[in-house]
């Protein structure tokens, strides 16, 4: 196999991974309306690498590129909020809540 066959195979894999990230958006934060951690959906991301991928599976891969991705593709539908600045993930919610309306849920 050569590098750039080699290549588009690896990108293809990582943006199947984030398209299962999107689907999981999609389907519990935006209509869901659930609050998760930027942490679970890395976590998604590298699972789903894993499982289907495991050949371009990089559990260091960095998580600012997939928040930066879904910032991308997401735009004003999203918010991100650090609810400390101890905490060590970012929390994702729907737009159509303020920060308070968010942690109440």
């Amino acid at each position: 196999m050569d590098d750039d066959e080699s290549t588009a195979e690896r990108n293809a894999a990582h943006s199947d991974a984030f398209e299962r990230v999107c689907h999981y958006v999609d389907m519990d934060v935006v209509e869901g309306k659930n609050v998760v951690r930027v942490a679970m959906l890395r976590d998604i991301y590298l699972q789903h690498m894993a499982n289907n991928f495991p050949d371009y599976h990089n559990p260091n891969y960095p998580t600012q590129k997939r928040k930066a991705k879904l910032q991308n593709r997401y735009g004003s539908q999203l918010n991100f909020w650090f609810p400390q600045p101890t905490c060590k993930s970012e929390l994702v919610f729907s737009s159509v809540f303020d920060i308070g309306e968010a942690l109440s849920l």
